[in-house]
């Protein structure tokens, strides 16, 4: 967990750790629970390092290669 906490901090994730703090202080002053609690989530996630892509899970799968190439054979249309 603190390696989690410590490590792996770049510029996007300090620029989300500061909107964080933005909003949850923007939402104590305008007295706005919402913006509050938006803050608080971001904050969080950003702390554990988390996000939309849960354990890359968005990421483009790799196609598999098969042992010999394919040659397609194409048509000449006029």
């Amino acid at each position: 967990m603190k390696q989690i906490l410590l490590q792996q901090w770049h510029w996007t994730r300090i620029l989300r750790m500061l909107m964080a703090v933005v909003m949850v202080i923007e939402g104590i002053r305008m007295q706005d629970s919402l913006l509050g609690w938006a803050g608080g989530l971001l904050g969080v996630l950003t702390l554990l390092n988390l996000g939309n892509c849960m354990g890359g899970s968005c990421a483009i799968p790799q196609q598999r290669q098969s042992g010999k190439p394919v040659n397609n054979d194409y048509e000449e249309v006029v």
